[in-house]
């Protein structure tokens, strides 16, 4: 799992947290359409192309499983990105034999800026500044 420290942003719910307002909402909705891009990224220019390049996919089970979510845990909004197939960390993180060929992290880099715009803009969204 990748998590996205969304403090500066939860520092603004925590100033308001008398006040109704909807910034969980609109925060947790960018960071899942930003993880979704993450995962979409991690399908498609990690998990595909020629072996010994990028992961060797035989089947296309570790590419379906790959899951994005988003949620708000205690005073930190937390992306998520992870596999439900057990040898996907073996891909990830690497053996003693082989080494790592990960897919999650570098979707994960590769669209850090996306993701930071995409919660600047729910927060300036809530704000109307």
């Amino acid at each position: 799992m990748i998590k996205s420290d969304a403090s500066q942003f939860v520092k603004w719910v925590a100033d308001l947290r008398g006040a109704k307002t909807n910034i969980p909402i609109e925060m947790i909705k960018a960071l899942r359409e930003g993880m979704k891009d993450v995962r979409k990224t991690s399908q498609r220019q990690y998990l595909s192309g020629p072996r010994g390049v990028k992961v060797a996919i035989r089947t296309g089970k570790l590419r379906r499983s790959i899951m994005a979510g988003a949620k708000i845990k205690g005073d930190v909004i937390e992306g998520s990105l992870s596999t439900k197939v057990f040898y996907g960390r073996f891909f990830e993180d690497g053996t003693k034999k082989r080494a790592a060929m990960p897919f999650m992290k570098p979707a994960f880099a590769d669209n850090e800026n996306n993701l930071q715009s995409l919660l600047e803009r729910a927060g300036l969204k809530v704000f109307k500044v």
